[in-house]
């Protein structure tokens, strides 16, 4: 039997293959990066969280497990599960501007940028 690390963290992906049958309770999320996919097991209070958010962007928070050597986890028991808005809700740049209009107090976006980098000498 191969020898399993865990440890306490998240990863984001989007969920998808929800299986509840006979409750089983997992679920599958596909990261942009690292793993191709990673298994999600989660009690049943979290069904209706997790039902929500199928086919979503999801940050899912546990106890990861890892594979021996492994640079990336298989395997999540989850505790969590955080369903991101759709991209169309999102605000654009657009819905942006104009937001803060006193952000830089009297100076100017220049003059408060250059004030920024000074500080970092």
């Amino acid at each position: 039997l191969a020898v399993e690390d865990e440890c306490e963290g998240f990863i984001e992906g989007m969920l998808e293959q929800i299986n509840l049958h006979g409750g089983a309770n997992t679920f599958h999320i596909f990261p942009e990066v690292g793993p191709s996919k990673v298994s999600c097991h989660f009690p049943p209070a979290l069904i209706d969280d997790a039902v929500a958010a199928v086919g979503r962007r999801v940050e899912v928070t546990g106890t990861l497990k890892y594979r021996a050597g492994a640079s990336f986890p298989h395997e999540i028991a989850v505790a969590g599960v955080e369903a991101y808005p759709p991209d169309a809700d999102l605000a654009d740049w657009e819905d942006l501007r104009g937001r803060a209009p006193d952000a830089t107090g009297a100076l100017s976006s220049e003059a408060f940028i250059r004030e920024q980098r000074d500080a970092w000498a």
